[in-house]
């Protein structure tokens, strides 16, 4: 039995209780019990995984506890399975806090309107063009441009360089931006769609783009604070780009694209990688 924390399999037999073994590890010291759940929680790795990437694909709580039922002979409670996935997408977070993707030339920027109840959501979203890895994404009520603001530097600070060229619409606000961020260094391009060879390829990735999130779109849609669905916004950004191959870029995903050397291609994964004692 390796250690659950360090995994070192230097450890030690620590005594039986609740029908459950229990170890020790006697290069960290840490105690932990002998069932395949991670350290303080009652489900397996598999059953957690499974559960987290079905609600990321669009499936409700409801209908993925019911499939675990049946698929895994185990209930578990859509409660239960609502604090996994804010527990990991908050941890994905962090993850993708250090992620720097190199060289950057082009951003394409899109938006999306999302209906949640009497409220209406704006999700914008900044892609790099070549790899479609996605630098940053944010939930808001407006375009104001303290938020757009801050979108652009936090894509900004998962690149080594400024773009040459932002696509955006139409919006004033964009124009404001990209001059206070980045200045004369960067053109900015409105899209007008059908203007151009240009304008059709973009058009065509960001059309490639919503149809690959309309899963997101739904998730949201079903949630009820402005906190969950800002968390589980940015969980959605770490699973798009590290576990959604795309045949655009031939069944990679935008961080394989990239060539990212830490492959988060399961919540495993994620779990392991930031497992909290």
């Amino acid at each position: 039995m390796n250690c659950k924390f360090c995994q070192s399999p230097n450890t030690i037999k620590y005594g039986y209780r609740s029908e459950t073994h229990y170890y020790k590890c006697k290069d960290c010291g840490r105690k932990f019990s002998g069932k395949m759940a991670p350290e303080n929680m009652h489900f397996s790795k598999k059953i957690i995984n499974e559960s987290i990437d079905l609600f990321y694909y669009g499936i409700p709580l409801r209908d993925i506890s019911r499939h675990i039922l049946i698929s895994e002979k185990t209930y578990v409670d859509p409660s239960s399975i609502w604090r996994w996935i804010l527990r990991f997408s908050r941890k994905a977070e962090q993850i993708l806090n250090n992620v720097n993707i190199g060289h950057s030339q082009r951003w394409i920027v899109c938006e999306n309107k999302i209906k949640n109840g009497s409220r209406t959501w704006l999700i914008i979203d900044v892609l790099d063009f070549t790899t479609r890895f996605l630098l940053a994404s944010l939930v808001t009520a407006n375009r104001s441009l303290e938020q757009i603001k801050e979108l652009f530097l936090i894509a900004h600070s998962r690149t080594n360089n400024t773009p040459i060229q932002v696509v955006t619409n139409r919006y004033a606000v964009y124009s404001e931006v990209v001059e206070q961020v980045f200045g004369a260094n960067t053109e900015h391009i409105k899209h007008i769609k059908g203007k151009g060879i240009r304008s059709d390829i973009d058009t065509h990735i960001i059309r490639l783009f919503q149809r690959t999130t309309q899963g997101r779109t739904d998730i949201l849609g079903r949630l009820r604070t402005p906190e969950s669905v800002k968390v589980i916004a940015q969980g959605y950004t770490f699973y798009y780009n590290f576990m959604c191959p795309l045949k655009e870029l031939g069944n990679l995903t935008p961080s394989m694209k990239v060539g990212l050397n830490d492959i988060f291609d399961n919540w495993i994964k994620v779990m392991d990688h930031y497992l909290e004692v």
